[in-house]
């Protein structure tokens, strides 16, 4: 690595299960200079998560529902968490599952070649996302199995859709990131 500014990052993970990837990642990417940010679903066991230099914090566990209000305010909750802990020049939301493609070595490079470029970007979606987010969800909570939930909010979807019922009806362009 040439001599770039020490860059600090905070990994913000989302958690659903521990599959041991989230400790794998955390064992190839300790460093003082990355921290981790860790929740893990209520619903599941909460993993034993242990590092050599990287701070790793572990936030009380919530239950999360996917594409619902919690999940955002997870995503919040995360980002206000790392964001009142110490400055970071980067934050990264990924989940529990995920495994980085380049080595720390690559990862820190690259962010000190690229230390004034953030990395934002919006997909357009259409079909299914679209349908989700434009109709309401009443279902989040309940306690039923994830097939009949699904199909329930579909078919009560698609009536609101019938009735012109649009809760996004508001905003310009709707992407996901």
């Amino acid at each position: 690595m040439e001599d770039y500014k020490v860059m600090r990052h905070a990994i913000l993970v989302a958690g659903m299960k521990d599959s041991g990837v989230l400790q794998q990642v955390i064992n190839l990417y300790d460093d003082k200079d990355i921290d981790f940010f860790v929740h893990f679903d209520k619903k599941f066991a909460q993993p034993k998560l242990v590092s050599n230099f990287s701070h790793i914090q572990v936030l009380n566990p919530d239950n999360i529902y996917w594409a619902g209000p919690s999940q955002v305010a997870l995503s919040l909750r995360l980002l206000k968490t790392a964001y009142t802990s110490r400055t970071y020049d980067y934050y990264h939301l990924t989940s529990s599952e995920d495994f980085p493609m380049k080595s720390k070595s690559d990862f820190m490079d690259f962010f000190a070649e690229n230390s004034n470029t953030e990395y934002v970007d919006i997909d357009d979606v259409s079909g299914f996302f679209d349908f989700r987010i434009r109709s309401y969800h009443f279902f989040e909570k309940w306690k039923m199995p994830r097939s009949i939930k699904y199909l329930l909010s579909e078919k009560i979807g698609r009536m609101q859709m019938k009735l012109g019922i649009d809760r996004a009806d508001y905003i310009n362009v709707i992407g996901k990131g």
